[in-house]
């Protein structure tokens, strides 16, 4: 409200309100006025919030993480899959160790390793600093096909984490 006399800086279309934001072409009621206070209040609380609780910022990370990625495609050879304690790849097992012992990842990850359950962990993997998570085909991870039971293959697929 003014008193008599005083003129306004501003007049009453030119003056930017939350509704004239929201609804820009309409003529907005009290409650579409408080609506649009309201939908602009928490807009702005939530930039604040976002400026203020990143967590990027609070915890970056690990500033030189080293992880190891190959598909090995078979640590066993291909003739022992059938086997019930395959043997290993020697040549494999040697270069991933060296490369392991000598460049000191902190995460490796494997994929295709076509172990089995009779093979142990640090037979892969010798340095015992590194703690070992494996999944090896099974008939739980890979169920067979009940409309064709000769489809599942019994060997090969596989991982192994190493951290």
């Amino acid at each position: 409200r003014f008193v008599r006399g005083q003129r306004p800086l501003l007049r009453n279309d030119k003056i930017l309100t939350p509704s004239k934001i929201i609804f820009p072409n309409l003529s907005t009621n009290r409650l579409q006025q408080a609506v649009a206070s309201v939908l602009i209040f928490i807009a702005l609380l939530n930039f604040l919030m976002i400026a203020i609780m990143n967590t990027s910022l609070l915890n970056p990370g690990p500033k030189n993480l080293k992880v190891y990625y190959q598909n090995v495609q078979g640590l066993v050879p291909f003739s022992g899959l059938g086997n019930a304690q395959p043997s290993l790849i020697r040549n494999k097992i040697c270069e991933l160790n060296y490369y392991i012992h000598t460049d000191k990842p902190d995460v490796i990850l494997l994929n295709e390793t076509w172990l089995k359950k009779s093979v142990r962990d640090h037979e892969v993997i010798e340095d015992t600093t590194y703690k070992i998570f494996r999944t090896d085909r099974s008939k739980v991870s890979h169920p067979g096909d009940p409309l064709n039971p000769k489809k599942f293959r019994q060997n090969g697929g596989g991982v192994l984490i190493a951290v």
